[in-house]
């Protein structure tokens, strides 16, 4: 099986350096044209099925890269971004300043609990329990929408060693930018990072 993991478009609160996780800004008009331009990138990987977060930039974004109008995609809860709490709406500075910041280590950063809000590991555990719904070794491509944070530290999560190895560049996924993956035999490989 294979894994298309989309991160949307850039959004107004992007453009203004704002943070948003569970809040939610729509595609700015460079947002939108950067899904159009992932349209172009991907539109010879075949996708059988797809799903979204719930985030309307999200689902925007996967709906234009796709380009199928015949295509349903699946809205799912636990594709949402990081809930940063007390911080959302807010520049992106104020979080910086109070929270430990390191989407490769779950475990010890991003944690906004006692901001209301979530810590990243527990992000990454609800796209792992999406992931063991839907991930099977049946010959299908998946493509999932999601966002820039938990997707990265997913991918990190799962591929951390070969990312070091393969592709020692990758830190964040960028802008309507996606990590195309292979699930086989029990596990997870990049394929290529499509940006």
């Amino acid at each position: 099986m294979k894994l298309l993991l989309i991160r949307h478009g850039k959004t107004y609160f992007n453009e203004l350096d704002l943070t948003q996780g569970w809040c939610d800004s729509p595609l700015s008009e460079i947002g939108m044209s950067q899904a159009k331009a992932l349209a172009q990138k991907i539109k010879d990987i075949a996708i059988d099925e797809a799903y979204s977060s719930t985030s309307e930039r999200a689902y925007d974004t996967l709906e234009i890269a796709l380009n199928n109008p015949f295509m349903t995609i699946k809205r799912d809860r636990r594709l949402k971004e990081l809930n940063f709490g007390y911080f959302e709406g807010q520049p992106n500075t104020l979080k910086g300043k109070m929270v430990k910041e390191d989407f490769r280590n779950i475990e010890t950063s991003c944690d906004y609990r006692k901001f209301h809000g979530e810590k990243l590991a527990d992000a990454v555990e609800r796209h792992l329990d999406f992931l063991q719904e839907v991930v099977s070794d049946e010959d299908r491509t998946i493509a999932i929408g999601g966002h820039g944070l938990s997707l990265t530290a997913l991918t990190h999560h799962l591929c951390e060693e070969q990312l070091q190895k393969d592709f020692p560049d990758f830190r964040f996924l960028g802008n309507a930018c996606a990590v195309y993956m292979e699930y086989k035999n029990h596990q997870y490989s990049v394929l290529n990072i499509i940006e």
